[in-house]
């Protein structure tokens, strides 16, 4: 796993050599090649935090994250008013690092909050007549134990019992 690892970083590494070579050489459309390997590999689920974790929060090893991620960041807005793919492409990879933790965000508050239930407007409930039916309220003089709770005649001694009967 550590040559993986190792392997994966120096491809990361000569990926973002590429991406910002100033070498005539390394043409546009290598440039741009390289830019949307970058935004694809940032767009796999997980990748983005597998990077962040094996590189970036080890003692060893380059921060690559880190380092991609200026990449995209100096690659997303054009020196000149010249708008090419490229910068299309990096401004598309910081938005799936934003939207990444956008979406981490949102499951880490739905796990703690209670949500309310969906909304469906398939299911209609139709209103039923209903007629108003006074509704006793039933209190302790004593102690106020019984407030609210609806109970029948014969589980209250009737000097206990107080009916609202004008409800």
């Amino acid at each position: 796993q550590a040559s993986a690892q190792a392997s994966a970083g120096v491809f990361l590494v000569k990926l973002s050599e590429l991406i910002n070579s100033e070498s005539p050489r390394v043409s546009h459309e290598q440039r741009e090649l390289s830019l949307e390997l970058l935004v694809q590999l940032y767009k796999m689920p997980g990748f983005v935090t597998e990077l962040y974790l094996n590189y970036d929060c080890g003692l060893y090893t380059d921060n690559l994250f880190e380092d991609l991620t200026k990449v995209l960041s100096k690659n997303a807005f054009p020196q000149d008013r010249n708008i090419l793919t490229t910068h299309q492409l990096a401004l598309e990879g910081l938005l799936v690092v934003l939207d990444g933790i956008e979406k981490h965000c949102q499951r880490r508050i739905s796990d703690r909050v209670p949500q309310p239930p969906i909304f469906s407007p398939s299911k209609k409930v139709s209103p039923q007549p209903t007629s108003p039916v006074p509704q006793p309220s039933i209190m302790s003089k004593s102690s106020g134990h019984l407030f609210g709770k609806v109970a029948s005649d014969s589980d209250i001694p009737a000097h206990v019992l107080c009916v609202d009967t004008t409800a």
